[in-house]
């Protein structure tokens, strides 16, 4: 048998060409919102580099939101004003209670005590969780500074005590009372413990201008 030879036959192509599209315009960047505008700089200091607002994302502003919220709530003085009644000693009691923080250095309360009589008695209570590097110690007496003047420095009588959980200074105010009661700012300068040979660091805390105003309220309280 001969072999045959069949040609072989291109199969056709399509050579229509494709209908033009056209290049759609570039999408415009977003526009941050003011407040991104206003607190981005903060921690993206370089604008080459700072990121828009759909680059950061929602859960990043979430979680930014509550960590400003945790900040701002960590710095608000916690007090109040309390009232009671001594049937011992048949005397009204009158406090104002502060509470802040968790910062070892710094008080974690203090108790402003008024204790109404013929002559009203002023008592001072400031406590500290327990830090084995930084606990109070007894070996002297709290000064406070009235008005960041060096002319207006005072030692108090103080006494300490010890529990479970830290210390509390008792610190006797009566005789400074007319002071305080026209002071516009209060530091303490309170003995701390150290391992260095100068037996003694001190810690400086500086009283929020708002409980400073509620002790005078409670100097004027009856």
């Amino acid at each position: 048998m001969e072999a045959i030879d069949i040609p072989y036959i291109a199969p056709e192509r399509n050579l229509t060409p494709f209908p033009h599209q056209p290049i759609a315009p570039p999408t415009p960047p977003r526009a941050k919102p003011a407040i991104v505008n206003t607190i981005l700089p903060v921690f993206f200091p370089f604008p080459n580099l700072s990121p828009t607002f759909s680059d950061l994302g929602v859960d990043f502003m979430f979680k930014f939101c509550i960590f400003c919220s945790f900040i701002l709530i960590n710095n608000i003085a916690n007090a109040e004003i309390l009232h009671s009644y001594n049937e011992f000693a048949n005397v009204k009691l009158i406090y104002s209670y502060f509470e802040k923080g968790t910062n070892e250095n710094s008080p974690k309360e203090i108790v402003f005590k008024k204790q109404i009589s013929s002559t009203p008695i002023y008592t001072l209570f400031i406590s500290k969780r327990y830090a084995p590097a930084r606990r109070y110690i007894a070996l002297e007496d709290v000064k406070l500074k009235l008005n960041n003047d060096i002319n207006k420095v005072y030692s108090i009588n103080s006494r300490i005590s010890e529990t479970a959980v830290g210390s509390t200074y008792s610190l006797d105010l009566t005789p400074l009372i007319k002071h305080l009661s026209i002071a516009d700012s209060i530091v303490f300068q309170i003995p701390s413990y150290t391992k260095e040979k100068e037996q003694i660091r001190y810690t400086y805390y500086e009283l929020d201008k708002t409980i400073l105003d509620e002790w005078k309220q409670v100097i004027t309280m009856e």
